[in-house]
């Protein structure tokens, strides 16, 4: 949700700087609420020592995004990064579960059921600390595995259209696989498993293969030759997403502007030829010359020079619309445009359907077709939830998948 709002500015740095005190303000609430749970479950924790620890202990955490985002790359730097993004989590949920007890502790007062001297009381204050550590721990921890835990989403089209002599055709859609330090080897490995299991005809990635950082994928080469293994008859087609460019995050915010867009780099390029990927940069191209694929540049993230990209009538002025169309585009925006155009499938990604609650529950306030099947006159969108994370590697109410979409022709 951070990364959509920051999509909307075109200095994200200022956004970071303005950001930076509320976060430093928050994690000094976090950290004083919880010396003040410790100081009623021991008194060890009145000791000076004890403090002083504890305080170095908080600002360490606390710095831990200013020192994954502009430390030089190496395996601490590595480590710190993973760290801050899952913190960034656990910050979000401590603030969910004061923000809920500063609510029930205002509605208890106002009808007494709660004195003000039971609020203060060092029982009260070690039990209801302990509770609110406890569920933040369990949450987190849940969002942490469930993350891991990709599934198959099955849904089925029809397109009004003739496709040769192909009746049927069977398209997994993949997106934000988000390639980095929370996804490498042993995730992909896990994805093109998932991806052969349903003996696709045709395999779409809807963006986000990257997360900004090239370098931050260990091994890449090792990790383009696991996915070269994803099996299909008409191959694999990609289209780029928001953060398939080469630019710093911190708090999610990424660090470029209009003037100096950020670009697709050189080893983006080898790695994707080298897994066996097809990019389509606002090209559209007709396959063994029964259907075409389009791929359109991301809406925000186009790349270095270019400007903005091709409307989708001009992407697909040239198609020969009584061949099915099959449109790819990282954010599932212009859903009515592409079907004016004449796409059949408009497959996106990009929403994470929240990723985590409640983000979730906001968007659809923010898009037409946030996760799912969407009909818009005769053309269908498909939008998954992703098989990876942006951000903290928690998915609460939300689920990683790849989807097994069925397509029947006319």
């Amino acid at each position: 949700m951070l990364d959509y709002f920051a999509d909307r500015y075109y200095n994200r740095c200022m956004l970071a700087i303005i950001f930076s005190p509320v976060y430093l303000a928050g994690c000094f609430i976090i950290f004083r609420d919880i010396l003040h749970w410790l100081r009623a479950c021991t008194k060890i924790a009145e000791h000076k020592v004890f403090r002083a620890c504890f305080i170095i202990m908080g600002v360490l955490i606390s710095g831990t995004p200013f020192f994954g985002a502009f430390w030089r790359h190496c395996t601490l730097q590595r480590n710190v990064q993973i760290f801050s993004d899952f913190w960034l989590g656990v910050l979000l949920y401590f603030f969910m579960a004061l923000f809920t007890l500063i609510v029930v502790r205002f509605i208890m007062e106002k009808t007494r059921t709660l004195h003000i001297d039971t609020k203060n009381n060092r029982k009260h204050i070690l039990i209801v600390g302990s509770l609110i550590i406890a569920a933040v721990i369990t949450v987190c921890l849940y969002g942490f595995l469930h993350s891991k835990d990709t599934i198959t989403t099955t849904y089925s089209a029809d397109v009004d259209k003739s496709c040769g002599s192909v009746k049927t055709m069977k398209i997994v859609e993949i997106a934000d696989l988000h390639l980095g330090y929370d996804a490498g080897e042993k995730e992909m490995q896990k994805v093109v498993k998932l991806v052969n299991a349903q003996h696709p005809d045709l395999i779409c990635v809807a963006g986000d293969i990257f997360n900004n950082n090239y370098s931050a994928i260990k091994e890449p080469n090792k990790v383009a030759e696991t996915l070269a293994g994803m099996k299909s008859k008409y191959g694999t087609y990609a289209c780029w997403g928001n953060h398939d460019v080469a630019e710093p995050i911190m708090f999610g915010f990424t660090f470029s502007s209009k003037k100096d867009p950020a670009g697709h780099t050189k080893e983006m390029y080898s790695f994707l030829k080298k897994a066996d990927i097809n990019i389509l940069e606002d090209e559209t191209t007709l396959v063994d010359g029964k259907f075409y694929i389009a791929g359109r540049l991301d809406a925000h993230k186009p790349g270095k020079g270019i400007t903005a990209r091709k409307t989708v009538k001009q992407l697909l002025g040239g198609a020969d619309k009584s061949k099915p169309v099959i449109l790819l585009d990282h954010e599932p925006k212009d859903l009515q445009a592409a079907a004016d155009a004449g796409a059949d499938l408009d497959l996106s990604g990009h929403t994470h359907d929240g990723q985590f609650f409640p983000l979730n529950l906001t968007q659809g306030m923010m898009w037409e077709n946030p996760c799912g099947v969407l009909r818009k006159g005769s053309m269908t969108s498909v939008v998954t939830s992703g098989t990876g994370v942006f951000g903290p590697s928690i998915r609460v109410g939300t689920n990683s998948e790849i989807v097994s979409l069925k397509v029947t022709f006319k």
